[in-house]
């Protein structure tokens, strides 16, 4: 949103060098008009009761200096952003939506503070001494069943997923994909793949259930594995015998023979083995890939509207596009040829960015209804155009919690880890670390209270991930 006059005046004064008298002139000006803008009041609400997904106004003498850090009905947070009404030059008042989980209480509106030694935006922490009511909720949508039949295939083969939903559930997404008025789908996955279905109601409450359709390993190509190393995906070959123990790494395939002989006391010094280098996914089966060992990368600060480059590729972010669902499109290309294209809502962190390898494309979405909610929308590799959505909402109404979640990437850039902001009082956030080439997640989701809430990964040992939150240590899982 356009800032307000007064906040435009705060950081002229905040920004302010000296040193020319035109410059001390401005200065001047400034401090002299922001004289009735260093306050934020808080003075009302309405209605004084409500329902669960309600709308209500947060009144009083507001500039939007500073972010709105949150709005808590009774303890519990909700979504809550600035906004003009009447729109678009009305008095500045607050919008927040009653949460799902509120009772009767009171309402907490906090405002950070802007400014420096001179001169100070004040923020505001006040709670209304009227409590608030709540009258009721609507309908929670519910997923009464969902499952897969047959709930473990071979490659190759199909399995039916089924659902019954509560009659509260007006829209229902499987991954991401609109199957309302629909209770099934057939699917033919060749990996064992985790399907995640949404139902939501027609006001702000929804329910989710994850299902994993479980897929066998099949029988492994007797070849040498001509021609299934790609130049794009530079992971290195492992071989193995089959279900025989052992393999032999190779550290520089060839695109056209990536083999390797087989330890003797496999199959004797001579002997070849199926191969997977990179993501093929010719091997239903493939054997494990060695991972690059170190530290994940986080690449948030990244994250936005500006022109980027990764090598040979490059991120375009267009503005208020037409003929897209969302006004923001993000265009990945390499030599003209476009490499993926991700459609977005602006917001509060809205944006686009390569992953720290230019392997992958991301973008995180803003909520179209304006709330402070945003989600990491997509991660997409470009070399299998595989796409991972993170399902937790990472702002979660907070809007100043842009230094408080992460997108870290693996030093070889086939692992991605995702974190929310924290939520809740202690502060609990949501960790998912993803494997991109396999396309599966790495271990469960995990859900940890912290102080900090600064959450690493590392690679160690080619094949396990171990994840830390404020320095201990809460989990350590296997990557194939």
């Amino acid at each position: 949103m356009k800032k307000d006059k007064c906040s435009v005046v705060f950081r002229a004064v905040r920004n302010f060098r000296g040193g020319n008298p035109i410059r001390c002139l401005v200065f001047l000006a400034a401090v002299a008009f922001s004289a009735g803008c260093a306050s934020n009041q808080v003075k009302d609400y309405t209605p004084k009761s409500a329902m669960v997904c309600d709308e209500v106004r947060i009144t009083g003498t507001l500039h939007r200096v500073g972010d709105l850090e949150g709005v808590w009905f009774n303890g519990v947070p909700a979504k809550a952003y600035f906004r003009h009404f009447p729109a678009p030059k009305g008095p500045l008042e607050i919008l927040a939506v009653v949460p799902e989980g509120a009772s009767n209480g009171p309402i907490r509106v906090k405002i950070t503070a802007e400014g420096d030694a001179l001169f100070e935006g004040k923020g505001v922490d006040y709670t209304f001494g009227q409590a608030f009511s709540v009258t009721g909720s609507p309908p929670v949508p519910a997923i009464n069943s969902f499952s897969a039949n047959p709930a473990t295939i071979k490659p190759g083969q199909t399995s039916t997923l089924s659902w019954q939903v509560s009659p509260a559930a007006t829209q229902l997404t499987l991954d991401g994909v609109d199957v309302s008025g629909t209770n099934s789908q057939t699917v033919s996955p060749v990996t064992t793949t985790f399907y995640n279905l949404v139902a939501k109601n027609e006001s702000c409450l929804q329910r989710s259930q994850i299902l994993e359709l479980s897929v066998l390993p099949g029988p492994q190509a007797a070849t040498n594995g001509a021609g299934l190393a790609q130049a794009n995906e530079p992971s290195p070959a492992v071989l193995t015998p089959g279900a025989t123990t052992g393999a032999s790494t190779v550290a520089n395939p060839s695109n056209n023979q990536p083999t390797a002989p087989m330890p003797a006391a496999v199959a004797g010094a001579s002997a070849k083995a199926p191969v997977v280098a990179g993501s093929d996914s010719r091997h239903t089966n493939p054997p494990a890939l060695a991972r690059q060992n170190g530290p994940f990368v986080d690449i948030k600060s990244k994250i936005g509207f500006a022109s980027q480059t990764s090598g040979s590729r490059e991120l375009q972010v267009s503005t208020n596009v037409t003929g897209w669902p969302l006004p923001a499109l993000a265009v990945f290309q390499q030599g003209g040829a476009i490499l993926a294209r991700h459609n977005f809502q602006p917001g509060i962190i809205g944006g686009a960015a390569f992953s720290p390898g230019g392997d992958q494309a991301v973008s995180v979405t803003a909520d179209p209804n304006g709330f402070s909610a945003s989600y990491v929308e997509v991660i997409e590799r470009f070399a299998t155009h595989y796409q991972f959505q993170f399902p937790v909402n990472i702002m979660e109404g907070y809007k100043t919690a842009t230094n408080r979640w992460h997108v870290l990437f693996s030093p070889d850039d086939t692992l991605v880890m995702v974190s929310s902001v924290p939520v809740g009082s202690p502060a609990k956030i949501a960790i998912q670390v993803h494997d991109l080439v396999r396309q599966k997640n790495v271990g469960a989701l995990i859900q940890g209270n912290c102080t900090a809430c600064d959450p690493q990964g590392e690679v160690i040992n080619g094949n396990t991930v171990k994840i830390t939150l404020d320095g201990a240590v809460v989990g350590t899982f296997p990557i194939n």
